[in-house]
């Protein structure tokens, strides 16, 4: 806590005005009703010119979606071993004669450890990795506007 170097009332150590007096320890003086009545009224057009410009964007970015195509996705999950391409063969072949085109497609390593109870004191601990094979399909559900 703080006391004011004017009216000498407490005020907490952040305070950047006194409640009491209002004096204003950034100009190093006692702020008057006015110029807190504008200081209030500049801070309150502020927030509504910020609120109109969020309201803006956001109507734009409606707008814009509304333009937009409309997609939707799948997504499937092959595990990489020796026959997996002919499975990734047969599901693009599906998904396209359904209207569906790849939008992605990655590898994913993933770790397994299996811990193997032979013995209470001594437990056999394996570790092991395979690969996935992540496929992303998109189709348009309702076309773009102009």
């Amino acid at each position: 806590m703080k006391t004011c170097v004017n009216c000498g009332e407490l005020i907490g150590d952040n305070a950047d005005d006194c409640f009491k007096c209002h004096y204003n320890y950034k100009y190093r003086r006692v702020i008057s009703p006015q110029e807190i009545r504008q200081k209030r009224e500049q801070e309150e057009r502020r927030r509504q010119e910020e609120s109109e410009r969020r309201k803006k964007i956001e109507q734009e970015r409606v707008e814009q979606l509304a333009k937009n195509g409309g997609y939707e996705y799948k997504i499937e999950v092959v595990r990489d071993q020796d026959d997996s391409a002919r499975e990734i063969q047969a599901l693009l072949t599906r998904y396209a004669s359904d209207g569906w085109r790849l939008h992605t497609m990655f590898s994913n390593e993933i770790g397994r450890e299996w811990l193997r109870p032979d013995t209470p004191a001594y437990p056999t601990r394996t570790v092991s990795t395979y690969n996935q094979i992540v496929m992303v399909f998109e189709r348009m559900i309702k076309p773009q506007q102009n």
